[in-house]
């Protein structure tokens, strides 16, 4: 292997674990922010294809997808990448999913706490858990029930 395809591997294996580090740092402060709500990375929500939210909130279906290199013609941005994202989340929508989409650069700003805060007390507000003989059921706004 030559040096220059070795200094290629190691830069790539730096800022691998660079990215994953500041991943790991939101789920970290995710976690502190919404300490009785349970966070999940790479939370996969659909049985049969491999898509994943990049943080979910399983509990209550809210999921957080972070979008890297927005500047720079990353993979959301071009054509193939940007129909891709479409299908994934119209599909996670049609399973009652609501998904916030960030930047990179956004995650630790105030307005997306308060982005996932205020979207956790709409569907907490949105939905009452109701007894019912032995069942617990969801009663939505629009009286539908989901056992």
């Amino acid at each position: 292997m030559s040096e220059k395809t070795h200094n290629k591997i190691a830069r790539k294996k730096v800022l691998s674990s660079t990215a994953s580090a500041d991943t790991d740092l939101f789920l970290k402060y995710l976690r502190q922010t919404f300490p009785h709500t349970r966070v999940v990375k790479e939370y996969r929500f659909h049985d049969t294809r491999k898509w994943r939210f990049d943080y979910a909130f399983p509990d209550q279906r809210v999921a957080v997808e972070v979008d890297g290199a927005v500047w720079s013609q990353g993979r959301h941005n071009r054509p193939v990448g940007y129909i891709a994202d479409m299908e994934k989340l119209n599909t996670a929508a049609s399973m009652g999913w609501l998904v916030l989409r960030i930047t990179t650069d956004d995650r630790f700003f105030i307005s997306t706490r308060e982005l996932i805060e205020a979207t956790l007390k709409y569907i907490a507000a949105r939905s009452v858990a109701v007894i019912d003989g032995k069942d617990l059921i969801m009663v939505r706004p629009n009286n539908t029930r989901q056992i």
